[in-house]
């Protein structure tokens, strides 16, 4: 009796983690491929209240009171980004994401790989300081890439807790990414729109 009660609490372990998996397949996803360049224009970066010190991102919403925060005196560099294109191949398990940008008068190239098997990927961050710890997800034809930004400067060691969600528009003629990055001198909000590389 001992071993049916075993084999039947395997059997349903089992059955659970197979549709726990086909669900997760069977997620509406988008394809992002492709080469994207930004519209400066269309895009912005705001700066909220400082000293949101343990702001998790990937929780609920966040509500801020009081007067206008004073301009955060270290921005992320990410919104000072320019000439930004996007190189990006999909495929069925994974993506990959390679960015080529100009900051400070610098040319820059981060290259990306994220998995969708809900694994931890590492990477180095998209505006090439340190590392990015994180995990993929789909969410309504939204790509969800939520996990933690490391920066060592020295015996300095920052973490930034960052959120990016990729979005296509219904005529693939648009491609937005909105990344929220908590940091110890608050929250940065950055809104990226893309357009499709006439000369790919």
């Amino acid at each position: 009796m001992r071993t049916g009660g075993r084999f039947m609490k395997i059997a349903v372990w089992v059955l659970s983690a197979a549709l726990a998996t086909a669900a997760s397949a069977g997620e509406k996803r988008s394809d992002l491929g492709g080469t994207w360049v930004l519209v400066p224009e269309k895009s912005e970066m705001e700066q909220v209240r400082p000293g949101l010190r343990n702001l998790r991102v990937t929780g609920g919403p966040v509500t801020t009171t009081g007067s206008a925060p004073e301009p955060l005196p270290d921005p992320s560099p990410a919104g000072l980004i320019t000439d930004l294109r996007l190189e990006i191949t999909q495929a069925e398990d994974r993506i990959r994401v390679v960015r080529r940008f100009t900051l400070e008068g610098k040319m820059g190239l981060v290259t990306q790989e994220f998995t969708f098997d809900g694994g931890r990927c590492l990477n180095v961050a998209s505006d090439g300081r340190g590392e990015f710890a994180s995990r993929s997800e789909w969410k309504k034809g939204k790509l969800l890439n939520s996990g933690t930004q490391t920066i060592a400067d020295g015996p300095v060691r920052e973490e930034h807790n960052v959120r990016e969600e990729f979005s296509l528009s219904r005529n693939r003629k648009t491609l937005t990414v909105k990344t929220l990055i908590a940091t110890p001198r608050g929250l940065v909000k950055l809104k990226q729109v893309f357009a499709p590389d006439p000369q790919p």
